[in-house]
């Protein structure tokens, strides 16, 4: 007895004094799915995830409403433009973990008269825990330091076919650091605002960025900086090695 005692004694202290150890016994606290919902309209058809089993009905019914709304702002927009637009639109979860959900939307849209289809990129990041929607901002600090480390990210195709990693480096050298953060400071903005089409996401070890480049480069081009290369930017640490925030 006394010897089970000590046991339960000494599982607590570890729990309570060491917080990564507390975070590792609470995975199983995960346990939200997330659901494909559908929206279509004529030509246009975009998949969009919905998340269930939360324990939290109101925040849960926020996130959802919020992924739901930033899917669809894409296809609205469109809408403004020409009624007779081809639209597809899937999407990937880049991270799924207690505390965040980033989800990447890809695809491609076709005008009537339009010289040709244009690839499309945009992304979703959700905080679990408030039920808010973060942006690059709420990540990272914008600033020089950010910029240059930004510059030397990986570039990562999103079509194998694409063997244009230098072009990609020297087109994004050509803008100024003034003109990127300008840019980084209206990301995750699906609005007029977001001129350069700024989106970022989040996986296990990276921080990924999605921007506007010319047509001839692909129409978009994602770069990912891991995260421990960003310790004098990111608003919170991260643990690379899971993606959990560390309190």
């Amino acid at each position: 007895m006394i010897k089970l005692l000590l046991t339960l004694v000494i599982l607590a202290t570890t729990i309570f004094s060491d917080p990564l150890s507390f975070s590792v016994l609470r995975k199983h606290d995960r346990h939200y799915e997330v659901n494909k919902e559908t929206y279509r309209n004529q030509e246009v058809t975009v998949n969009y995830p919905q998340i269930a089993g939360l324990g939290n009905r109101d925040r849960e019914q926020a996130i959802n409403y919020t992924l739901k709304n930033e899917a669809l702002k894409v296809p609205m927009l469109y809408a403004d433009d020409d009624k007779n637009v081809h639209l597809e639109m899937n999407y990937a979860i880049k991270e799924q973990t207690s505390n965040r959900l980033s989800v990447i939307y890809s695809g491609m849209g076709v005008v009537p008269d339009a010289a040709y289809p244009t690839n499309l990129l945009y992304t979703t990041n959700m905080d679990i825990l408030t039920g808010k929607r973060l942006s690059l901002p709420d990540i990272v600090d914008i600033d020089a330091g950010f910029i240059e480390t930004f510059k030397n990210g990986e570039y990562k195709p999103y079509d194998p076919e694409l063997e244009i990693g230098q072009e990609i480096k020297e087109w994004i050298g050509e803008q100024s650091d003034e003109a990127w953060i300008a840019a980084f400071e209206q990301a995750d903005d699906l609005s007029d605002k977001n001129a350069m089409s700024v989106y970022s996401y989040l996986t296990d070890d990276a921080l990924g960025i999605s921007f506007n480049v010319p047509h001839a480069l692909g129409d978009h081009a994602e770069v990912e900086i891991p995260y421990k290369e960003l310790k004098g930017s990111l608003h919170e640490s991260i643990d690379s090695r899971n993606g959990e925030r560390k309190k």
